[in-house]
């Protein structure tokens, strides 16, 4: 089991009291709370942070997350969880993992392209929900046995309010690139984006994210948990798939009535090696899972369970102890 850092940080009660000044204040609280200092926004990007920050106008929609959840008063969300698990006291843990230092620096503010910042923003999100799940999944009552930031072999493995031990995978669907060129495209030429697209590629999109999940849980004698993550942006993409249930019965396959964009998506995963014969593979990767849920995130940092499948077919839980 993981001990659990419980903090006093400033970052947990701080409240902004004048947000034309927000960049200062950000700095004040930035020395006194080691996440944002060691972490999130460390010394070697600082000062570039606050150059872009103070002479840059963009788009809400490629502001700093951090300092967007400063500004809105949720920051406490994002760093808690943080504090729980990446940190030793005042310090970075001796065990974190160098790639998870690199990846949750917020430095895709300083990509000069649009579809860069895009991109690299979803990969600094998606370990930071890693994170964020490890204590929400803690606050529902599991316990956090190991993380893959810590050295650990999967994302989180925990054990539930039943005793039952799991290793889990937590796949964050961001929003993928043709839907953020689409939707860029429309405010620069202020055409409305039309409908939610076609309903089967989203159909198909979860059933990639629970494959990739499950092919990474293969070798594990625990149970097995695919957990997505998708956002409110995301979710009339994909939320017809989800609450009418089409990912319920088996065989699992891919439905012929995506589209071109669906085709192309597919066609450039599958050549990656571990996707190459992914029709084939799909429907056996997918039943060696014991669940898959669906999380939403609803605002800052904040998430409700919108779906979950117990895969019968499995044998029983490997109980803790075992």
């Amino acid at each position: 089991m993981l001990t659990v850092e419980c903090t006093q940080c400033l970052c947990q009660s701080f409240n902004v009291s004048d947000k034309n000044d927000l960049l200062e204040e950000f700095a004040y609280l930035r020395g006194t709370c080691p996440v944002l200092r060691d972490i999130i926004v460390p010394d070697t990007i600082w000062e570039n942070f606050r150059r872009v920050i103070s002479t840059t106008s963009r788009p809400i929609n490629h502001e700093s997350i951090v300092l967007g959840a400063f500004r809105n008063g949720f920051l406490k969300r994002m760093t808690l969880p943080i504090h729980r698990y990446l940190l030793n006291g005042s310090a970075p843990a001796r065990n974190l993992k160098s790639h998870y230092r690199t990846d949750l620096v917020e430095k895709w503010i300083f990509a000069n392209e649009k579809l860069k910042r895009h991109q690299e923003a979803r990969i600094f999100k998606g370990k930071l929900i890693e994170i964020m799940i490890a204590s929400w999944l803690a606050d529902n009552g599991w316990t956090i046995n190991n993380l893959e930031a810590l050295g650990g072999k999967f994302d989180i493995e925990a054990t539930s309010p039943e005793q039952v031990s799991y290793a889990i995978e937590v796949k964050y669907i961001g929003m993928q690139d043709y839907r953020y060129i689409e939707i860029e495209n429309s405010l620069e030429s202020g055409r409305a984006v039309g409908g939610w697209g076609n309903l089967y590629d989203g159909y198909n999109f979860i059933l990639f994210k629970i494959f990739e999940a499950a092919k990474q849980l293969s070798t594990c004698t625990k149970h097995r948990l695919a957990l997505l993550v998708t956002n409110n942006v995301d979710w009339d993409f994909l939320k017809m798939p989800i609450e009418e249930k089409w990912i319920c019965d088996r065989p699992f396959n891919f439905s012929d009535d995506a589209s071109a964009l669906w085709d192309s998506f597919i066609t450039i995963k599958k050549q990656e090696k571990r996707f190459a014969n992914i029709e084939n593979e799909l429907d056996t990767a997918i039943s060696g899972l014991k669940d898959w849920w669906i999380l939403k995130e609803n605002d800052y940092f904040t998430y409700s369970l919108e779906a979950r499948r117990e895969l019968a077919n499995n044998p029983s839980p490997s109980r803790l102890g075992d």
